[in-house]
């Protein structure tokens, strides 16, 4: 019996066990302690505990993760003791319900029917807004080829892109310095035009197999390891929390599904091969079997608020409005948000949540409201009474701020992401942009037709019924109220820009000057608008708007619009008192460039778009300054300098930079230099000024200073003193 058992022994060895690190990224390893990869890496390398021989009673492994998850903050569950094996504990874990964790409706009423409802109340036959989009034309060729030129072969500049076009498109709707580098793609309104959906599930249901069932471990994992590799969104996520929740047969199926889905659709990245905008509406055989499947776990779905599903919402809202579906996605949006109100988001007496969760369901919230103040700002749409009301902390502005990102690293479940401190960085210059956009363009006149907003806008009248508060919002200065909000812009630069990256402060900052500049020069679209008086933006409001916002409704046409005049004393005041910002502007953007270290080395990572438009921003101011004034040394040297930049090796490819380029290049071929000996002004504009035509508005001096006097300027170290800039500068004129 004993020479059987030693038989045995000799021919069947101790199969080797691998360690947690070698299983996780599914390497072999050779089974010491350490291991050799473990030790080439230096990483800790620890060993699953022997597992008992038999199948245990059901829940008869503890989990920690889970058993504490809702007993006590993320610190106590910090430990490597605890977590390092959780994803190998196969533990049944089911939650108690609570019934007031559920929808406005209770439990009886299903997630379809408020998704219905709010896609008919966006798109339905009743809405102005979507009736005017479906009858308009079909948007022209070129929009449609730029669209189908757009290919992206990485996704790591994926925030960086959204927040030039924020910028860019707030700058274009308010001030009257058009800037050429950028052309304005109307996506949005192009991507609902593609969207010929009549309802907001479609044939999305005709899908009946469960790809789950059929979904190997191997294929799940790797699924999952991917999506936290490549997926901009990932950042949503806790990669720990993920993972438990698959091995534990507890995670959310709808959320599961569309983390799979999403991902094998942009996995084609892995192998080189670009993504598209709308292909899978476009080519509905791109839509994979498990998007389509999210459609069918939603439509069964009971209307239970939950962090995993607030997340599954808005990943999947995010994916459509990209890829798919825009109608879909935006009704995803608005679903989201009812749910972030119903888990606590906004109220913290509501929240259960640990302190790793705390921050997945913000990093969520900030996903989707980018994304939404991006769209809306395009189409001139904004949903004003709801998005007052998102007050939230910004995201955590890196890794070593992400509780989060510590609490896997802590874990050993390193994210993979090519570069995931720049991705972190770039969304919060992104949320960051976004909020003080956001709040803008709160003033920005309403179109006609709203898609928020069924009623349509009117001018309040004087009848004596008017209430109190709306004559008092028919007082709004709209330039007092948008210098109000670049105040308290700069004020946070102030207080918050020591714990940024060099690329983050670039970024905020040049974005906040470039404000300051162009709404010294406001559209006279947007300077006459008014308040509406009607307080009610939907039927079941009760009449009343959420916060009391006033709506900003135009007395003017956009079409009125006429050049900047440097005839007008106004317009001269104004242009002295932003010279000094664009000279800012391009001393900040030379000092940027030229340490490749602010950058990290990779020009392919600039805020591109951020750049080109604070370039040509301080071209346009300085190249208004040198035609009125032929002999300014400071100007012309500045703007030499700004073609010196866009002539740099490593972007003068850039489309932009080569229309800057070509606009300086005109503009010194018309104006010669100044003479070498002559003065170089100051920037505080209070140099002479060349001889020009004197116009009767210079003669009335009083009524300058009167207008001057309301323009409401604020800079970094405070407000500025108009009274003496208004002396000097009026000086001028009088010599």
């Amino acid at each position: 019996m004993g020479k059987r058992k030693e038989q045995q022994s000799s021919t069947n060895p101790k199969r080797k066990v691998s360690c947690l690190p070698c299983r996780l990224k599914k390497v072999k390893c050779d089974g010491n302690k350490p291991c050799q990869r473990c030790q080439a890496k230096d990483t800790e390398c620890q060993y699953a505990k022997p597992a008992p021989v038999g199948r245990p009673p059901k829940n008869a492994v503890v989990n920690k993760l889970v058993l504490n998850r809702n007993e006590g903050p993320i610190s106590n569950l910090g430990s490597s003791s605890q977590c390092k094996e959780f994803i190998f504990e196969h533990v049944s874990y089911t939650k108690q319900t609570n019934t007031e964790s559920f929808m406005f409706g209770g439990k009886e009423v299903g997630l379809n029917y408020y998704v219905n409802e709010i896609y008919n109340s966006f798109f339905g036959p009743d809405n102005a807004a979507s009736a005017e989009i479906a009858e308009s034309a079909t948007m022209a060729g070129e929009l449609a080829k730029l669209v189908n030129n757009v290919k992206m072969y990485d996704m790591l500049q994926y925030f960086t892109w959204m927040t030039a076009d924020v910028v860019n498109i707030v700058l274009r709707r308010f001030s009257r310095l058009p800037l050429d580098n950028y052309i304005e793609p109307e996506f949005t309104k192009y991507s609902l035009q593609l969207d010929q959906s009549k309802d907001f599930f479609d044939d999305s249901l005709k899908t009946t197999v469960n790809p789950l069932n059929s979904l190997p471990p191997q294929q799940a994992t790797r699924l999952i390891e991917i999506f936290f590799c490549i997926h901009p969104y990932s950042l949503m996520f806790n990669k720990t929390i993920i993972l438990q929740s698959y091995w534990t047969d507890s995670a959310d199926p709808l959320l599961m599904t569309v983390i799979y889905g999403t991902t094998a659709h942009i996995s084609q990245l892995l192998d080189g091969k670009p993504v598209a905008l709308w292909e899978t509406s476009t080519c509905r055989g791109q839509r994979n079997t498990f998007i389509n499947y999210a459609y069918v776990i939603l439509n069964k779905s009971t209307a239970e608020a939950s962090l995993s599903k607030y997340q599954a919402l808005i990943l999947l809202a995010l994916f459509e409005v990209t890829f798919g579906y825009s109608k879909r996605g935006m009704s995803l949006f608005a679903l989201g948000h009812m749910m972030a109100t119903r888990i606590g988001l906004f109220d913290l007496s509501k929240r259960t949540m640990t302190e790793v969760e705390e921050e997945s369901c913000l990093m969520t919230f900030w996903s989707a409201f980018n994304c939404t103040v991006r769209g809306c700002i395009e189409m001139d749409h904004i949903p004003r009474e709801v998005l007052s009301r998102f007050s939230q902390g910004f995201p955590p502005p890196n890794i070593d701020a992400s509780t989060s990102y510590q609490f896997d690293k802590e874990n050993h479940n390193h994210r993979l992401f090519k570069s995931y401190p720049y991705l972190i960085e770039s969304f919060y210059s992104a949320s960051v942009i976004s909020r003080f956009s956001g709040k803008l363009f709160m003033f920005f006149p309403e179109a006609k037709a709203n898609f928020f907003r069924r009623r349509p806008c009117t001018i309040p009248t004087s009848d004596s019924s008017t209430s109190t508060a709306l004559l008092q919002l028919n007082h709004v200065d709209v330039e007092d109220a948008l210098n109000d909000i670049l105040h308290a812009f700069g004020t946070f630069i102030q207080q918050n820009r020591e714990q940024w990256s060099y690329q983050q402060q670039y970024t905020i900052e040049a974005t906040y000057i470039m404000y300051r500049i162009h709404f010294s020069f406001l559209k006279l679209f947007v300077l006459t608008a008014r308040p509406d008086g009607i307080y009610e933006s939907r039927p079941t409001s009760g009449g009343h708007r959420l916060g009391r916002i006033p709506v900003m409704i135009p007395t003017t046409n956009v079409d009125m619009e006429t050049e900047i005049d440097l005839n007008d004393i106004e317009v001269v005041i104004r242009m002295h008192l932003v010279v000094p910002m664009a000279i800012q502007l391009v001393t900040m953007t030379t000092d940027f460039l030229a340490d490749p270290a602010n950058f990290s080395h990779k020009p392919e990572w600039l805020p591109h778009g951020v750049i080109a438009s604070s370039l040509e921003t301080s071209a346009k101011i300085l190249m208004l300054k040198y035609r009125r004034d032929p002999w300014d040394n400071q100007s012309w040297y500045c703007l030499e300098s700004i073609q010196t930049l866009s002539n740099n090796h490593r972007w003068q490819t850039w489309t932009s930079m080569i229309i800057i380029d070509k606009k300086l290049s005109e503009f010194f071929q018309q104006y010669p230099a100044p003479p070498s000996g002559s003065a170089t002004h100051t920037t505080s504009g209070s140099s002479s000024m060349s001889p020009a035509a004197v116009t009767p508005a210079e003669t009335d001096l009083i009524g300058v200073v009167n207008d001057v006097e309301q323009i409401h300027i604020s800079d970094q170290q405070g407000d500025v003193q108009l009274e003496s800039l208004i002396e000097s500068v009026l000086g001028e004129y009088c010599n």
